[in-house]
């Protein structure tokens, strides 16, 4: 699938492991629940269409454009998201956790652009991942190598069971 174009195509719970989807470009598709594991993204161009339920977990997806896009309960855990455009996309519910989210742009229901580094940012807490939370205790500086997620631009991610 190497520098393919989809337009208006239906890729519904797919494997794409280790596909090599670099410089592919996916236009208004359906991508509902697939799944992305080991595979090249590099240079995919998305617009629009519906991502919701697909894992990117751990991608490089840096200055992906994703607007208009829907990703709900997309898991875009530990990704390298820097520069990526969210510009009126559906992100309910996506995780985020641990992912680089420097220069992203978020812009919900056609308001005014919001960047990252405009926002405040809160270190997110896992009790499974140690953080510097006692260094913080300690008084010590915080070294900004936690990850962020920007509260006032994405949606926050829900952790009731």
């Amino acid at each position: 699938m190497n520098a393919s174009a989809h337009r208006r195509s239906a890729f519904t719970n797919c494997q794409f492991r280790m596909a090599n989807l670099f410089g592919a470009k996916f236009d208004g598709c359906k991508m509902t629940g697939s799944s992305f594991q080991e595979a090249n993204l590099t240079g995919l161009t998305i617009v629009g269409g519906d991502w919701s339920y697909v894992n990117l977990r751990g991608h490089t997806l840096k200055r992906a454009n994703f607007r208009d896009a829907r990703l709900a309960y997309a898991d875009l855990y530990g990704g390298n998201l820097e520069g990526t455009d969210f510009t009126r996309a559906d992100l309910t519910k996506v995780i985020l956790d641990q992912s680089k989210l420097r220069d992203v742009v978020a812009c919900p229901h056609n308001a005014r652009p919001i960047r990252a580094e405009q926002q405040t940012r809160q270190p997110v807490s896992d009790p499974a991942i140690p953080t510097s939370r006692s260094r913080r205790q300690r008084g010590r500086p915080y070294s900004g190598q936690e990850s962020h997620v920007i509260h006032s631009a994405l949606p926050q991610r829900s952790t009731a069971v």
